[in-house]
């Protein structure tokens, strides 16, 4: 398939739905309302977005109303929502979501926040309040039998990734593909800043260890990486693994699917 492609969602009624902010960002042509999807690129545009101060969130840092960092979702991202509705037609503007394939994103969630630690108290809180385990003693297969809880219960790391998009239309971006897609929205200098290289990356599809990792638990997989040990998704992937996945964000697949005819 291509990388990039128009794309309105449909939710049946069976579908999970959490909705992502939208973020307006100024754009080449058109201005693009960007969804929020973590572990899709969303540091990258985190960055972008923080770049300028607006002015709203200075006032109320100013005088006291915003108790939130200059970097926090809640702190100067918030005044830069784009206020969107189903149905709604973006006139003057760009709809935007990034896509990666569904196993790499869930074995990139664990790695990032169970092996690397990175900004994961909150999904950690999560883990252990829904199975009552250690998250350092978590397997792969013990993060993928939390993925089977009811997922409105669950982190929003876990959430499928079409459950943040509204039913309106999208220019629908494949991560590996991010910097030249931008390109077409965003001047060259900011794409250049913010998309070159890769930011809060597990490297989740390269290694150069060959034993499988499925049976080890994040505090054997935390000393390993403190060893230079170099593991990936490949020392993770089984079959059943694969499986269990697929049955759980059988949305997204079934959205790569519908990507994949419109781009035939």
């Amino acid at each position: 398939m291509t990388n990039d492609t128009l794309y309105t969602p449909q939710f049946s009624s069976s579908e999970f739905r959490s909705l992502a902010n939208h973020y307006r960002i100024r754009g080449k042509r058109v201005d693009v309302n960007y969804a929020y999807i973590r572990k899709n690129a969303c540091t990258a545009f985190k960055r972008l977005i923080n770049d300028k101060t607006h002015p709203r969130y200075f006032l109320s840092r100013l005088v006291g109303r915003n108790i939130y960092g200059h970097f926090h979702i809640k702190g100067n991202m918030a005044y830069h929502q784009a206020k969107l509705e189903d149905g709604q037609d973006a006139t003057g503007a760009l709809n935007l979501f990034v896509y990666r394939n569904p196993l790499d994103r869930f074995i990139s969630v664990y790695l990032n926040k169970f092996v690397r630690r990175e900004y994961a108290s909150d999904i950690l809180s999560n883990y252990r309040t829904i199975t009552g385990l250690d998250p350092d003693a978590a397997t792969i297969f013990d993060f993928l039998a939390y993925a089977e809880f009811e997922m409105k219960d669950l982190d929003c790391h876990m959430y499928p990734q079409k459950a943040h998009l509204y039913e309106i239309e999208y220019l629908a971006v494949e991560m590996g593909n991010l910097r030249d897609s931008m390109l077409k929205v965003l001047r060259k200098d900011m794409v250049d800043r913010f998309f070159v290289a890769r930011v809060n990356s597990t490297d989740s599809d390269t290694s150069s260890y060959a034993r499988f990792l499925g049976d080890h638990c994040a505090r054997d997989l935390m000393e390993l990486r403190s060893q230079g040990v170099n593991f990936g998704k490949s020392n993770l992937v089984s079959g059943e693994l694969e499986r269990v996945v697929r049955e759980i964000y059988w949305q997204d697949y079934e959205m790569l699917d519908e990507l994949g005819s419109k781009e035939a």
